[in-house]
Order: C-alpha cells, then structure tokens, then sequence
C-alpha cells in the first residue's frame, strides 16, 4: 500500500520522514519535488508499506499533524491514468449532449 504525505515543508528528506513518521519495519518512504505549470515547486511523499493495516495506522496517525508549522495532507495514493486525462479516469462516463465546452478539452465524437 502507498500512502501519500502532502504539503511537505521544503527540507524535509527521506529519513527525516521515516523518523517522524516512525514507520514499522520494511516501510520505505520517497519525497518528490516536481515543478507546476506556474513554476511553483511541489513537495511531497510516498510511503509504501507492506502491510494495508500498517498503512491505515500511518495515514491516521499522520493526516493532520504539524510538520515543521506544516498541516501535513495524508491518504492513500492512488495512481492516476497515463496522461491524466479525466475520459481515462471514468468521469466522464455519460452522455455529452455538445453544448457546453471548457478551456482546452476536446471533445471526440460521442454517440
């Protein structure tokens, strides 16, 4: 099981969250910086553990603790489709009747 630990604070490195975290045995933890579309940079982390019931006992523990003066965001992760396009993800599962459009989505033949 992956758990997600968002709104990192910026110095935070991977044994200074499995040291937080205090994370059973064979859990292994990653941060992932990676930079938006506005140029802001995003920090947060993976948590893999082996065991589902470890996983439920990190996220509860974790979701919500302070961090360094960060509120720290934790669920399980999921992972997303290739391309992240919201028609892979099933949101999209019913009929389009063409009258409404947003910024930048295409639109393929339905029906």
């Amino acid at each position: 099981m992956f758990v997600y630990v968002g709104n990192l604070p910026a110095l935070t490195t991977e044994k200074g969250l499995s040291i937080f975290a205090r994370l059973p045995m064979g859990s292994r933890t990653r941060i992932i910086r990676k930079v938006d579309s506005r140029g802001a940079i995003i920090h947060f982390g993976l948590i893999y553990s082996k065991n589902d019931r470890h996983g439920h006992k990190i996220i509860n523990r974790l979701d919500g603790a302070s961090c360094r003066g960060h509120a720290l965001q934790v669920h399980e992760y999921c992972n997303r489709s290739p391309g992240n396009d919201r028609r892979t993800l099933g949101r999209r599962a019913g009929f389009w009747n063409g009258q409404e459009r947003r910024v930048r989505e295409r639109r393929t033949g339905d029906a």
